[in-house]
């Protein structure tokens, strides 16, 4: 079993954190789906408020994922 680096554990920690909300990755999946939509149109794919969606699209944003 190789060791386990403290770092490591917590870069994916942080992935499953950010995968782990239902509306994060239901964002997500929609975009991968259909990539060059609106906010409105990602809302309205996950059926979330757009109010919603773009406060979730900010955290993927800083996260590097969107």
């Amino acid at each position: 079993m190789l060791p386990l680096q403290a770092s490591d554990v917590q870069a994916w920690a942080s992935v499953f954190t950010l995968l782990g909300d239902h509306t994060r990755l239901r964002l997500l999946m929609a975009m991968h789906h259909s990539p060059s939509q609106t906010v409105t149109e990602l809302a309205n794919a996950a059926a979330i408020h757009r109010d919603t969606a773009s406060q979730a699209l900010k955290v993927l944003r800083e996260q590097g994922w969107v």
